[in-house]
């Protein structure tokens, strides 16, 4: 009984403490809200793709992990989110192009990527009332839209069976 009751109470914490979509530094500074990588494989897995090293997916949060691919991968992604800030009452909804991405063996142990995509992105239409005196309000309408997007290369290389070494470079820019 003691651990049935131990579980629950950790559900309860997991539930308070959980944090919102739409609260990030960089949308505090103008930028928007921080977009995925470009692979919707990886984002279905909740974005575990540190350490994942697949022959058919591609990972850009290791660079190293494109020497485990042996053929032409071409990806391309969306994505979309809907929510609702309780603090001021307003819902959300965002739908965006997520970026492509070309990866290719140059040799056996040379592999490459390009890539393309949002980095940081805003869309937002907001509406506020302000009462200006007993019977008068003042209605403004706020919209938004833009962001930051990155494209970049990735190279690997496999040093041994169990060793490679990776790096990126990527331009953000808008």
């Amino acid at each position: 009984m003691k651990y049935i009751a131990f579980f629950f109470s950790i559900l309860s914490f997991n539930t308070i403490f959980s944090q919102s979509l739409i609260e990030s530094t960089a949308s505090r500074y103008g930028l928007g809200l921080p977009h995925n990588d470009l692979h919707p494989a990886y984002s279905a897995m909740g974005n575990a793709s540190t350490a994942s090293t697949d022959s058919l997916q591609v990972s850009f949060k290791n660079p190293a992990s494109l020497a485990s691919i042996n053929m032409v991968i071409f990806e391309l992604g969306a994505n979309g989110a809907i929510g609702n800030n309780t603090k001021t009452n307003q819902r959300f909804r965002n739908g965006i192009f997520n970026g492509f991405s070309l990866s290719f063996p140059v040799s056996k142990k040379w592999k490459s990527a390009l890539f393309f995509g949002p980095s940081f992105g805003q869309n937002f239409e907001a509406n506020d009332s302000l009462k200006v005196n007993p019977t008068d309000y003042k209605y403004t309408n706020y919209k938004g839209d833009g962001g930051l997007s990155k494209i970049g290369m990735v190279h690997a290389i496999n040093v041994s069976n169990k060793i490679s070494l990776g790096l990126e470079a990527t331009y953000l820019f808008g």
